[in-house]
């Protein structure tokens, strides 16, 4: 039977159920039982997409190689890794789903379905004007081209969020899209927003030529553009002019829009937010190696500018990985110490910058004072009110103080304004869903992670432990174990302590762990 046969393939199902969640072939959207769309490297969703579409047969590495790659030159870990990432995210841990035929290929076995049972989206924001800002294109040359791209996009988010009458999608759902060729009436429906601004920009020497759309994405109507041709000194007086014309534009009737006179930057303050830019996505990659490159990233922020808060903020968070994780050559408390100076200098230079107070927020938590954190991170959502990070980091300290509820309701206010939100976040909802009591509900949230990073398995373990699985929950412990061989309950108590409002769920976390098998 030829694959390549297009009768065929139009009759067969345009949905499939794998396991827990369902697939889409028209859209490429893999989904889990709640409705929250699992995001999939393209690459990854078009493997997964080929295999479902002669699911039950034998794929040979060949014919994948054709039908996706188009026969580009690819090795075979291109492949490999797009099939641990379908694994990984079905949790099919034991290749059930897609097996392997050794030395002929893959396999898919897979439920077609006639009906589309595929979730809903996400309900679209009837109570207030809503909008993705996508990554801009970059036809740049050279290193820093990555990081420009994103500056200007991110500075529309960051100003757009200060309104809070305006849904403003965050910056992992709507960059999520960067170099997909997807409609935007597609975007639209998957993060349930009305408007989504696109555009792209090239620097040439010292010029840069900005261009932004604003699209009407329920409609596909294009309702403003405009081309910038600006030096590149002045990336601000561009950003702040966007930001001026996208309010007045998408909610000039529901938002009291106070222009204000755009700062001229100079090529310091351009050279210390990338610096801070390249920092941020190393230190989200949550390892100890990506942490001293992110120290070092925002090192060479403060010294580009040291006016400005990005390289401050920054510093304070890796330190306090540093005091947290023992990632530093500095004691623990010489890491707070540090960490506690860059947030108060970048609180004096910026006392309206949101994540100024956010990197003091964290601060206030390791040195035990959770009133004053929880207040910071009040302060911050006060200035940026759709921030998702500062969000999550308010949960967090909610669940600290026993008001589990609230922090599960923020973290799905989170979910909400971020639909293809990252795994951490999940990692923050099965804490909180844990200490709530509900253990199943915990367990479900943390298996959808996609990867899962080994300090992760001290949440896994207390979750086992909860269910009354001990020896899942040892499993767990022996996976921190391999990660981390001095782990112990003196870490755990040395980490925790003095963070509970309440010393009893203190204690649970602590008996969880020491049942599980962690040593003293």
């Amino acid at each position: 039977m030829s694959r390549s046969n297009p009768e065929e393939i139009t009759k067969s199902p345009e949905v499939f159920r794998l396991g827990d969640f369902s697939f889409s072939l028209k859209t490429k959207e893999l989904r889990d039982q709640a409705g929250h769309a699992i995001h999939l490297r393209n690459q990854t969703a078009e493997v997964l997409a080929y295999l479902l579409r002669h699911q039950g047969e034998v794929v040979s590495k060949t014919e994948l190689f054709d039908g996706v790659w188009a026969g580009s030159a690819v090795t075979d870990d291109s492949l490999v890794q797009c099939i641990s990432e379908i694994r990984r995210v079905l949790n099919d841990r034991d290749h059930t789903i897609i097996q392997t035929s050794s030395k002929k290929g893959y396999r898919a076995t897979a439920t077609p379905v006639l009906t589309d049972p595929m979730p809903a989206a996400p309900p679209p924001f009837r109570d207030q004007p809503s909008i993705a800002v996508l990554a801009f294109e970059d036809f740049s040359a050279g290193d820093e081209s990555n990081y420009l791209s994103d500056a200007i996009p991110e500075g529309i988010i960051a100003e757009l969020s200060r309104f809070s009458e305006l849904a403003v999608i965050a910056r992992n759902s709507s960059f999520s899209f960067r170099g997909a060729p997807v409609q935007v009436q597609d975007i639209s429906r998957t993060l349930g927003v009305r408007y989504v601004l696109e555009g792209s920009q090239q620097k040439n020497g010292n010029r840069l030529r900005v261009t932004v759309q604003l699209i009407d994405a329920s409609v596909g109507h294009h309702l403003w553009s405009e081309v910038y041709e600006r030096d590149l000194s002045d990336m601000f007086v561009v950003q702040d002019d966007i930001v001026r014309r996208v309010v007045a534009t998408v909610a000039q009737k529901v938002i009291r829009f106070e222009g204000r006179p755009a700062t001229a930057s100079e090529a310091s303050r351009r050279s210390a937010l990338l610096h801070h830019l390249e920092g941020r996505q190393h230190f989200l990659r949550f390892t100890p190696d990506d942490n001293e490159k992110a120290r070092q990233a925002n090192q060479a922020a403060i010294k580009a500018d040291p006016s400005q808060p990005y390289g401050y903020v920054g510093l304070a968070f890796v330190h306090i990985n540093g005091h947290r994780w023992g990632w530093t050559d500095l004691s623990r408390a010489e890491a707070l110490n540090e960490a506690r100076k860059a947030a108060q200098k970048a609180v004096e230079l910026a006392p309206d910058y949101y994540d100024s107070h956010a990197a003091m927020a964290y601060v206030c938590l390791q040195d035990n004072d959770l009133d004053r954190a929880i207040a910071r991170a009040h302060r911050a959502l006060e200035l940026n009110p759709n921030d998702t990070v500062v969000m999550c980091d308010l949960a967090e300290f909610l669940g600290y103080a026993g008001r589990f509820d609230e922090a599960e309701a923020l973290l799905q206010k989170a979910m909400r304004l971020d639909p293809l939100y990252q795994d951490w976040i999940r990692w923050s909802m099965g804490w909180v869903q844990w200490l709530n009591g509900n253990c199943e509900g915990a367990r479900q949230t943390i298996d959808a992670m996609t990867e899962v990073p080994p300090m992760v398995n001290r949440v896994i373990a207390c979750i086992h432990m909860g269910l009354g699985q001990q020896k899942e929950a040892r499993e767990a412990v022996e996976r921190l174990l391999e990660y981390d061989p001095e782990y112990s309950i003196k870490d755990v108590c040395r980490n925790y302590h003095g963070k509970f409002k309440n010393t009893a769920d203190f204690q649970r976390v602590v008996q969880s762990l020491r049942g599980a098998g962690l040593p003293e």
